[in-house]
């Protein structure tokens, strides 16, 4: 990966009663394995981190409500994975695929 390459940034909020516990967590790191580009979530101002890694993404401990910055080479990833950050991740339904 050059350093050349754009990130496109979208805020999102935890939309996850239970913030990015394990489950919700594990279908963020299921979406994003399929990404063949660079892809980051953080907070504002703070370290991103690749959520590709479930034991990253816990590590992040975001909470219900709580605003998270989302960096991806390509701006239509960056805008489903925000959003799917912001819906709820608790339900029992899977989660779309990155690759449809």
């Amino acid at each position: 990966m050059s350093d050349d390459i754009t990130m496109n940034r979208v805020e999102t909020i935890v939309g996850s009663r239970h913030g990015l516990h394990a489950r919700p967590a594990a279908r963020v790191v299921e979406f994003c394995r399929g990404l063949d580009h660079a892809v980051t979530i953080g907070r504002e101002g703070g370290p991103q981190i690749n959520p590709k890694s479930l034991a990253m993404l816990l590590a992040l401990d975001a909470n219900f409500g709580e605003s998270l910055v989302v960096e991806s080479a390509d701006p239509e990833t960056a805008a489903r994975l925000a959003e799917l950050i912001a819906g709820e991740l608790d339900r029992d339904e899977g989660v779309e695929g990155s690759d449809s």
